[in-house]
């Protein structure tokens, strides 16, 4: 009876207005603020770097395969892929692509010192998994659970409805 609760919690949540969305949001919000006010240099880490070893590129490509919240650990991790740039488009892309539910985010720069990104790879991977209803888990939050429900059901209607379009234009096509 009580899983039944839970997911009727679940369901009837207002995704849109999420209270303890906001904790987070705040505290990614500070973290990013934090490090803009501070304008202390960074230190040079004197330890062997593997990636330091890569073409630029293929840091870049490294990067363009990872989900977002790795991309942020390893830039944490490592100086030499800490210093590789994200391009601007592809990283707006790259965030609006992995975690499209959360759009608050989306206007957050979540680039900076690798503490800054060791941080915010934490918050987010921890946001990700408190967005994922599971039968053995209590701690998501059920208005964000419910909102990246509600966002992945509408994807698959989207690609329904665009397979349901392709194949009728592909049937109403003169066969020659």
């Amino acid at each position: 009876m009580q899983e039944g609760r839970r997911v009727l919690q679940l369901l009837v949540t207002n995704p849109v207005e999420i209270s303890p969305l906001t904790k987070y949001l705040d505290e990614i919000r500070d973290i990013a603020n934090s490090e803009r006010d501070t304008s202390e240099p960074q230190e040079v880490p004197q330890s062997f770097d593997i990636f330091n070893t890569l073409p630029y590129e293929l840091r870049q490509q490294i990067f363009s395969l990872l989900p977002l919240s790795s991309v942020l650990a390893l830039r944490a991790a490592s100086w030499s892929m800490h210093t590789t740039q994200l391009p601007e488009k592809s990283w707006k892309a790259r965030l609006e692509y992995d975690l499209p539910w959360l759009w608050e985010v989306h206007g957050i720069d979540l680039t900076g010192s690798q503490k800054l990104e060791a941080r915010l790879s934490k918050t987010i991977v921890e946001l990700e998994g408190k967005s994922q209803y599971r039968s053995d888990k209590v701690d998501y939050i059920p208005g964000l659970a419910n909102r990246r429900r509600i966002w992945m059901v509408c994807e698959d209607i989207k690609d329904m409805y665009h397979e349901t379009l392709a194949e009728r234009a592909k049937s109403e096509t003169p066969q020659v």
